[in-house]
């Protein structure tokens, strides 16, 4: 499936963020790299069916992790973000459209991360099934400018109920008509 269109039983083109089903959460998560710092850094914001921000955080690792990593632990530490702040989400949302198969279909047990693709998956682990989404980068546009945010950061910042006042303009582009 291209980058283009949603990936997770729908077919439609997605531009900007969506809202979930009643009284269910969604997570937008992603990370980007800095090279030359080794530093990973994780953008997630957690919207409720109204598309009110309920919990946003901007964190980093020092790590040099490929991409496929980089993008599995966003969403592995989405996942445990949402059941910290007792808003554990039923879809999780990613601009990465190979770890959103490989969750979704199952084919990653020959992958050379079933590890932390068997932790994502794993009930216990994330409370409910919970179900993965790719999305293409323009509708996740507000998580990716946490993550860049998180590269400049020297602790990690969570918002409860909020998000940074420099993403406003971002989200506020982002909600559907």
């Amino acid at each position: 499936m291209d980058n283009s269109s949603v990936s997770c039983g729908l077919n439609q083109l997605v531009v900007s963020w969506i809202p979930p089903i009643l009284d269910q959460y969604k997570t937008n998560c992603c990370s980007v790299f800095d090279k030359g710092k080794g530093r990973i850094g994780f953008g997630i914001i957690i919207r409720n069916s109204k598309g009110e921000i309920m919990a946003s955080s901007a964190q980093f690792i020092q790590a040099r992790f490929s991409i496929k990593m980089s993008q599995l632990l966003a969403i592995k530490r989405s996942i445990l973000f949402g059941m910290d702040c007792g808003l554990a989400p039923h879809m999780v949302e990613i601009n990465e459209s190979v770890v959103v198969n490989w969750l979704s279909s199952g084919s990653h047990k020959d992958s050379e991360y079933v590890v932390i693709l068997d932790e994502i998956d794993d009930p216990m682990h994330s409370g409910d099934k919970v179900v993965f989404c790719s999305i293409p980068k323009k509708a996740n546009m507000p998580t990716i400018a946490l993550a860049k945010e998180a590269l400049k950061i020297s602790e990690e910042a969570f918002w409860m109920e909020e998000c940074p006042p420099f993403i406003n303009d971002l989200v506020k582009a982002d909600m559907p008509m």
